[in-house]
């Protein structure tokens, strides 16, 4: 019979803390590295099960859904696959050092997201979709980060957001309120595209009821072109509002 030391045998097993309120180790395989599949067939490594594994340790290439992905050739966002990976990085840290402040604002942060967004439910950090998974590590990394705008943003895009969370969370009605108070101030996506005629007085330098439309142009010109052209439309268009907030303060041409 084999005998192992009882530290070379912990090496050998998939470390669950059972005090983290994430599932963030899977039960079974969800993912695998094609490239060393093809090489080795019927391999499978301890790291691919971890909801933080983007990338195979082994050869370093990006892991894979083991069903069809759907989303397999959509073409990710940047900006989304740059944040799913920040968010992938702090899960980790968090489960290795067993945060429990950390480990309990991810659990909320995954919580308000399945509120929101459906497709976020129950699993999502191991869904064979890899935009939903990619959104799930995102919606960490902004929890942990900006938390009040994340869900702002949100709330902002689906008018029965703020419903949804009062009835999922009706003990954090505080919160929910200053969410909905965020989310009302934040700028109308309607703003990004020449704004709409309930909302440009609120954004016009000179206080009269339209905006010259060509301000909005260059402003969100400038945010394209400081962000690049894959990133978010939240953020394209907080951006360009502060570009022309600041042509509004200084009274310049902002081309």
């Amino acid at each position: 019979m084999l005998r192992l030391l009882p530290a070379e045998l912990d090496r050998m097993l998939l470390r669950r803390r059972a005090e983290f309120p994430v599932e963030c180790i899977s039960w079974s395989d969800f993912q695998n590295c094609p490239a060393c599949t093809r090489k080795q067939p019927g391999i499978s490594l301890r790291h691919w099960r971890y909801a933080w594994s983007l990338q195979c340790e082994a050869c370093g290439s990006e892991l894979s859904p083991l069903d069809r992905d759907p989303a397999a050739h959509v073409n990710m966002p940047t900006r989304l696959r740059t944040r799913a990976k920040e968010g992938a990085k702090r899960l980790m840290l968090a489960n290795r050092h067993g945060d429990r402040h950390g480990s309990r604002r991810m659990d909320l942060t995954l919580q308000v997201a399945g509120v929101l967004a459906p497709e976020l439910r129950h699993g999502a950090l191991f869904s064979q979709n890899r935009i939903d998974r990619f959104k799930a590590l995102t919606a960490i990394n902004l929890g942990m980060t900006r938390p009040l705008l994340a869900a702002a943003l949100t709330m902002k895009s689906d008018r029965v957001g703020e419903t949804k969370l009062r009835i999922a969370f009706p003990h954090k009605r505080k919160l929910v309120d200053r969410l909905a108070r965020l989310a009302e101030s934040l700028p109308s996506q309607r703003s990004r595209e020449g704004g709409g005629p309930k909302n440009q007085s609120r954004t016009n330098c000179a206080g009269t009821a339209h905006a010259p439309r060509q301000e909005y142009l260059q402003a969100a010109r400038r945010a394209i072109d400081q962000l690049g052209e894959n990133a978010e439309r939240s953020d394209l268009l907080n951006c360009a509002a502060k570009f022309l907030k600041s042509a509004c303060q200084s009274h310049v041409d902002i081309s």
